[in-house]
């Protein structure tokens, strides 16, 4: 409880709102090993998770984002950080992009250990909130 006694007060105001966060799943044609599927959803504030399969040779699950971008108008989403493939430590780039309908979506994941996803979206799309 606070009294005011000269009519004046000062005060703060905290920007407490939810940052705005991504969220993308589908499966990727076209890679080098084969067709493989993801998961993702991270917020502006590098906090999420990236999941990678395809067959046995990639099987990625992030455990830090450092480098977050997202832009919404051209549904592109840019992540970095460090990681886990079957086991082994990596850092990790990946690249989203959701061209829309009829249009070729882009998938890019790049490991340290020298693994490399690259393909287009089967099936799926980025959508973003906040």
């Amino acid at each position: 409880m606070a009294k005011i006694e000269d009519g004046q007060g000062f005060g703060t105001i905290v920007d407490n709102d939810w940052s705005r966060y991504v969220t993308a799943s589908g499966s990727v044609l076209g890679t080098s090993l084969g067709d493989g599927s993801f998961s993702l959803w991270a917020f502006e504030t590098k906090w999420g998770k990236v999941n990678y399969r395809e067959g046995t040779v990639i099987r990625f699950s992030s455990s830090t984002i450092s480098v977050a971008s997202f832009d919404s108008t051209l549904k592109k989403v840019h992540l970095e950080g460090n990681g886990w493939n079957n086991g082994h430590s990596v850092t990790y780039q990946l690249d989203v992009v959701d061209n829309g309908t009829g249009a070729l979506d882009l998938f890019s994941l790049t490991l340290s250990d020298g693994s490399h996803a690259v393909g287009t979206l089967k099936s799926g799309n980025v959508a973003y909130s906040g």
